[in-house]
């Protein structure tokens, strides 16, 4: 039986088609209504873009247009400015203005808009370069005109009858004095209203002036030179007076140019801004019809999607949706159930048929989970049996740990018993030990007579450096053992590290010497002092100092530091440029009798106990003891004494 879904004739074909093909007709309609909805786009967009790029050009030429308005003002003021102050400064700004509004009416975007506006440009741009030329001869009159008298006009003939009347003032004559300042009175005159009656009356002075100077009793060297200054007095007032004249016209063909420029200017930006509205205006019509268009459109292209899309999910998802009820019915059991759609010829058809396989497989594999269900069941009593066996197994190794327990637990009950017996052995060792050393020390020093041979003397001495050597070595182990065995107290007082630290250093210095070492005191001097045993911290600075020395090379440096922590504690550090030791070494360094390298070793003398027995009495004090070393650099020792052995200043009562 065949499950079909209803449709138009015209549609027949489509819906006997696979799924694959229908699906991908519907991509296909898909794809054109999307290049509908573009195309509708683009033709819109084209005609708006076209719209934004012509008024985005007008806005650039308004903008260029307020720009030029903008100078235009500033060259008018700067043109008022230097007529009212006659100053080179504000000359320089109407420069300025005027380059500026010529660049911006050549730079002016006219070729990008309708062509009506480029005569308008060059009209404006051929008139302010004639503004401008104007203004540029009326400032290079007005030079000619300056009072400076190396400069203009005025000034050299100001130039010349002050020599005038310095000369006649010279000579004593009051009455050409008199007529020479009335003349300079007719000359202020013109400069201060410019009317030319002042003019005749200067020329009529200057002649009485020159008929009186002849009849003057001055002498004719004086009378000749005042006479050729006052020629050079009168023919540069004459041209002072022909400037002054003609900068009158010249200002007033400036006025006539400049009435003209501030209409054009005016018709300039008014014929822009009324462009631009109108450009404006075109854009928000085209932004209006391209949304109809594209809404029309879309409009259009949904519903013709909607409708083939609706038909082609019908005849998809009806066929799916009786074989998913199927498939449930099989999930939960019932293997009679009917398959329907296998005789369908797209996909739906190949899940029917596929699904009947499957039917068929499904009562196969009921019957193979019975047969699974006994042999799970088989290899369940296995499964118990395996475990039962390794239970016991683990408990086997749980046996084998009590007694690596207790094996452990002995092996540390006889270190500590060894402990004691060294520690209660102190006695026993050291007293033989010390006569044998004082009995060679006599025979060394020969107090008791000569001994009769060299050889005696030698042997006494090598006999008491060995005793020594033992003896250190003896109370070495002995220190350490009564510390394991908590056997070792403290005799404790508050002792400055200088001063623990001054007998080492002296201790150490002829050795040093010897091995060509330096020794550095970097203890400060204000360093707190600390609560501890004062013997076993010199023991623990004359090991290190000892063991810096030994493994420092001729020519290197041994130092001692100190300092506060900042939580309180006091640090002590001995820094030496010795051989060094390799940082996976340093454990090594730490243990009893520990041997970095037999070479080494062999080449310096040296038990090995020299740092553990530092780090335990560090440790008995509550501190810590660390160590840096770098092969061929050096090694720092670190020493840590807590917080709680700080004795700051208040709190002293006696520091040793």
């Amino acid at each position: 039986m065949a499950l079909h879904v209803h449709s138009p004739k015209l549609f027949k074909p489509i819906m006997e088609s696979r799924i694959s093909t229908r699906i991908s007709l519907l991509a296909g309609l898909s794809v054109f209504c999307v290049a509908m909805m573009v195309a509708a786009h683009f033709f819109g967009d084209a005609a708006v873009r076209q719209a934004f790029v012509t008024e985005d050009r007008y806005a650039q030429l308004a903008d260029y247009t307020q720009k030029i308005e903008t100078a235009a003002l500033a060259l008018k003021t700067s043109e008022t400015d230097f007529l009212l102050h006659r100053n080179s400064i504000h000359a320089k700004r109407h420069e300025k203005a005027s380059a500026r509004v010529i660049t911006l009416l050549d730079e002016v975007p006219v070729a990008s808009v309708a062509g009506t506006f480029e005569s308008a440009v060059l009209d404006l741009r051929d008139l302010v370069r004639e503004y401008t030329a104007q203004f540029r001869f009326i400032v290079r009159l007005y030079k000619q005109l300056d009072p400076d008298e190396n400069k203009g006009i005025q000034g050299q003939f100001r130039k010349a009858v002050h020599a005038v009347e310095a000369r006649i003032r010279a000579s004593g004559s009051d009455r050409l004095l008199a007529k020479l300042l009335m003349l300079r009175r007719q000359e202020k005159d013109f400069l201060l209203r410019e009317n030319p009656k002042y003019v005749e009356r200067f020329d009529r002075g200057q002649a009485e002036f020159v008929e009186l100077l002849a009849r003057a009793p001055v002498p004719p060297g004086i009378r000749q030179e005042v006479t050729a200054l006052m020629g050079a007095y009168g023919e540069g007032f004459h041209t002072w007076v022909e400037i002054s004249a003609a900068l009158h016209d010249e200002i007033g063909r400036l006025a006539a140019i400049s009435t003209k420029l501030a209409p054009m200017f005016e018709r300039f930006n008014d014929m822009v801004t009324a462009k631009h509205a109108q450009v404006r205006t075109a854009l928000e019509e085209a932004r209006a019809l391209t949304s109809k268009i594209f809404i029309f459109t879309g409009i259009f292209v949904l519903g013709l999607a909607l409708l083939f899309g609706t038909i082609i999910a019908r005849s998809i998802t009806r066929p799916l949706k009786a074989i998913t009820e199927t498939v449930k019915a099989l999930a939960g059991g019932d293997l009679d159930q009917y398959i329907p759609a296998t005789g369908n010829r797209d996909e739906t058809g190949d899940i029917a048929r596929a699904l009947h396989v499957f039917k068929g497989n499904a009562i196969a594999r009921a019957q193979l989970e019975a047969e699974k269900e006994e042999s799970r069941l088989a290899r369940k009593e296995a499964g118990e049996a395996e475990r039962k066996r390794l239970a016991a197994h683990a408990r086997e190794l749980e046996d084998l740990a009590e007694q690596n327990r207790i094996a452990r637990a002995e092996a540390e009950s006889a270190n500590r018993m060894k402990s004691e017996f060294l520690a209660a052995m102190s006695h026993e060792l050291r007293t033989p030990l010390n006569a044998v050393i004082g009995f060679a020390g006599i025979l060394e020093q020969q107090k008791l007579g000569p001994l009769g041979n060299d050889k005696y003397h030698e042997y006494a001495k090598d006999i008491e450096e060995s005793g020594q050597h033992l003896l250190q070595l003896i109370n070495d182990i002995l220190d350490l053992s009564k510390i394991e065995a908590g056997q070792e107290s403290l005799d404790e007082t508050d002792l400055t590290i200088a001063n623990a630290a001054q007998p080492v250093m002296t201790m150490m210095r002829q050795r040093a010497h010897k091995g060509g070492v330096e020794l550095i005191n970097e203890l400060p001097h204000d360093l707190p002092a600390l609560h501890a045993d004062e013997r076993k911290t010199k023991q623990i600075l004359l090991n290190l100092m000892s063991n810096a020395v030994k493994f420092t090379k001729p020519g290197g440096q041994v130092t001692i530091y100190g300092s506060t922590e900042a939580d309180g504690g006091l640090t002590i550090r001995v820094a030496d440029t010795g051989i060094g030791i390799a940082p996976e070494d340093i454990p090594k360094a730490f243990s009893q009798f520990g041997q970095i390298d037999g070479a080494l070793n062999r080449a310096h003398e040296g038990t090995g106990l020299g740092l553990p027995l530092c780090k335990a009495l560090v440790e008995q004090h509550g501190g810590t003891l660390d160590m840096q070393s770098e092969l061929g650099v050096g090694t720092t020792v670190t020493v840590r004494f807590p917080a709680a052995r700080t004795v700051l200043p208040q709190d002293k009562a006696h520091v040793a």
